[in-house]
């Protein structure tokens, strides 16, 4: 048992290492692309690598789940993204959509992780302690990344962020195997479940709410994050210091809410969070004052949605917990796609305060969509 804790405690620190490089640069190169160009630009840096993810996510969980294998693909994910950030910061920046799509396809084993964790703990512990440990990287580096960048400009701060994402490549080389992986990869069968768009039959009728969900949060904070950041003046500091904040309150609760989903069950939990977001997106449409913005931010309300969903999927397929994961992770990768676009495209028109109108509409009918159907195969 504690052999495998210790697995587990290296795989937790790695991604903190990742999530830290992460969040540092790529959130600021999203506000130096919208200064730079225009709505439609920041949606694009924004929403198109979330495509990369949506393919990545669903060929590594079934081949994951094909072979018993996860630490090559936490491997791969780590090294690609050092080679990402180191890439960024030495080449202009119209070259960093494809360098971040590339990144992201190759990045995509989030569900690959949780079903490693979840191998003595059920999905919604996992999946908690996986937010956890992501969030508290997400936390460092929101909270450094926007002064380092205000100060020493976008390009060093990648270098830095490259340099303190090589660790993780080690941690996961170190990992051990159960022993019961094979050697047999059906990379044909991966690829037709990946360009077919099939999901695993359990999972099928929870696929308009995961996405409807998951269209409301992309929506939503793609039109809210400017809405905040104007606010501010621009201020990059203060942005990572909220968004910082944020992650720290996360981190806290990521645990909490993991067993709590997992007593009240995934499909309830998966309720009760976007009905919690649906009178968050309407506070968001009508603050103005930063001080409200500011609060609003730092809410701490994604782990709930995140944990419930992950559960849910692996309460309805538990014998293939990568493949269930992946669902609403690639569900999510394709809805921040498209909410980046329909954000980027709205706010040309009507703002970002009527663009966030959409948000509490789209998660309303998530839930009713949930309640209606019944998730089973």
């Amino acid at each position: 048992m504690k052999a495998v804790r210790s697995e587990q405690l290296k795989v937790l620190t790695a991604t903190l290492l990742l999530e830290l490089s992460w969040s540092m640069s790529f959130f600021f190169v999203t506000f130096k692309t919208y200064e730079e160009g225009s709505f439609i630009q920041y949606a694009l840096i924004r929403g198109l690598p979330a495509i990369t993810y949506f393919l990545g996510s669903r060929f590594y969980g079934f081949i994951s789940d094909s072979t018993g294998s996860r630490r090559i693909f936490m491997v791969i994910g780590a090294t690609s993204t050092t080679i990402s950030l180191l890439g960024m910061a030495a080449t202009p920046t119209s070259l960093w959509i494809p360098i971040v799509c590339v990144w992201y396809f190759l990045a995509a084993f989030e569900p690959v992780t949780i079903a490693y964790l979840s191998t003595e703990k059920m999905g919604g512990e996992a999946s908690g302690e996986y937010y956890a440990a992501s969030e508290l990287g997400f936390t460092l580096g929101s909270a450094i990344g926007g002064f380092l960048t205000d100060l020493i400009g976008i390009r060093y701060n990648l270098l830095l962020a490259t340099a303190i994402s090589v660790p993780s490549i080690l941690l996961f080389l170190s990992l051990r195997e159960d022993g019961s992986t094979t050697s047999r990869v059906e990379i044909k069968e991966a690829l037709y479940r990946v360009f077919r768009l099939e999901f695993p039959r359990g999972t099928r009728k929870v696929i308009l709410p995961f996405f409807l969900a998951s269209l409301s949060l992309s929506t939503f904070y793609a039109a809210f994050s400017i809405k905040v950041y104007e606010a501010s003046s621009r201020s990059n500091t203060l942005l990572g210091v909220l968004v910082s904040l944020a992650g720290l309150f996360s981190t806290v609760l990521g645990p909490i809410y993991g067993k709590l989903v997992d007593r009240l069950g995934g499909k309830r939990s998966f309720a009760i969070s976007c009905i919690i977001y649906s009178l968050y997106f309407l506070a968001g449409v009508i603050a103005s004052d930063i001080l409200i913005l500011a609060i609003l931010m730092v809410l701490p309300l994604f782990p709930l949605h995140y944990t419930s969903r992950n559960a849910l999927a692996m309460e309805l397929l538990p014998e293939e917990k990568a493949s269930a994961v992946s669902v609403p992770s690639s569900l999510g990768s394709i809805a921040e796609a498209t909410g980046n676009y329909i954000s980027g495209v709205t706010m040309t028109f009507v703002g970002p305060s009527g663009t966030m109108l959409l948000g509490p509409l789209l998660s309303i009918t998530a839930v009713l969509i949930l309640l209606v159907r019944k998730p089973v195969g």
